[in-house]
């Protein structure tokens, strides 16, 4: 058996990480200073970096075809991977919880004590109340 190694690279940013996403070849952060980052491990580089929170991103998800973001300012936001710009940003009462995708929705858990169900496009299809917020 030949055991391979991988080497672990540190990436140098220049604010907090508070939320990750990893895929094959690519990690997808946000930061405390309002970005979600992307950061391909191959090439050791960042790759994009999007802006359209006014506050500190918290949580992050990724498909194919999006990558979302909500953050302290109470904003969804929804991001194109290939055109690399905003798609749909929706804005809530209260701050969200955390945002998960499970092909073919997404799912988004608010402080305000509901979940809410989007398609894959950002058109809600269902909300169910867990309890006040």
């Amino acid at each position: 058996k030949q055991w391979y190694q991988r080497r672990v690279r540190a990436i140098n940013v220049h604010s907090a990480v508070l939320c990750s996403r990893f895929e094959q070849n690519l990690v997808i952060y946000g930061t405390f200073s309002k970005l979600v980052n992307g950061y391909d491990t191959r090439q050791g580089s960042e790759v994009f970096r999007l802006k359209n929170h006014s506050k500190s991103v918290l949580s992050v998800a990724a498909s194919d075809k999006y990558i979302w973001s909500t953050g302290e300012d109470r904003a969804l936001s929804c991001y194109d991977r290939r055109a690399g710009r905003l798609f749909k940003r929706i804005k809530f009462n209260r701050q969200s919880a955390a945002i998960q995708y499970h092909a073919p929705f997404l799912w988004y858990a608010g402080f305000d004590g509901i979940v809410r169900c989007f398609n894959s496009d950002m058109k809600l299809t269902s909300k169910h109340d867990y309890g006040d917020g």
